[in-house]
């Protein structure tokens, strides 16, 4: 097991509790994981607000080494990532966690259980790594660009991405008209299928 935390004045505790652990005080966003870690392996973290829709992409997008994860992140973060098209929620991270991985909601954890309680709710979520289609960077950065416009439609949004956006997207299968948190995950790779034909 290797362990980051960012607090050294845990020291103490994490020696005695988890002897066998590799406790790591660093912060793991600046670390390169893949160093770390042998192959395959599963991270569990309880993740700070700040950083977990953040750490969670990059692990999922840049560390294949990683098959699965388990994660309590806040409520809003775990409703990103397991969001359905069409809703709210609904946008990049979503895109990301579904093109990469096979993320569900396990469970949500009441403020009331912490010390001291913070003022928004928590949720666990696993995900499992997917085979990644080769073009999902590809996808990804293509929606990234749409759900930059996001009231924009399809037509308008990708319009600086491609000369014949609405042929691309008539390819593709996809009207438009549609706007960015619509499409199915595996729709942008479709688009970017469509774009070399």
């Amino acid at each position: 097991v290797v362990a980051f935390e960012v607090d050294e004045r845990l020291a103490p505790i994490l020696r005695e509790t988890v002897p066998n652990a590799d406790v790591r005080f660093e912060d793991v966003t600046t670390v390169d994981l893949d160093e770390y870690l042998a192959s395959p392996a599963m991270m569990v973290a309880n993740l700070p607000y700040n950083i977990g829709t953040r750490l969670i992409l990059e692990v999922l997008r840049r560390h294949p080494i990683v098959t699965s994860m388990v994660v309590m992140v806040q409520r809003e973060v775990a409703d990103q990532l397991t969001a359905n098209p069409g809703g709210k929620d609904f946008g990049l991270p979503t895109v990301v966690s579904h093109l990469w991985g096979i993320p569900r909601l396990e469970f949500r954890v009441p403020p009331q259980v912490f010390l001291p309680p913070p003022e928004v709710e928590s949720a666990v979520v696993s995900i499992v790594r997917r085979v990644v289609h080769p073009d999902a960077g590809e996808a990804a950065a293509l929606a990234a660009v749409a759900f930059g416009q996001r009231r924009k439609t399809l037509r308008r949004s990708l319009r600086a991405s491609f000369d014949d956006v609405v042929d691309i997207l008539a390819a593709a299968d996809i009207d438009s008209n549609s706007r960015p948190e619509q499409l199915e995950p595996e729709q942008w790779i479709h688009i970017v299928e469509a774009s070399r034909d």
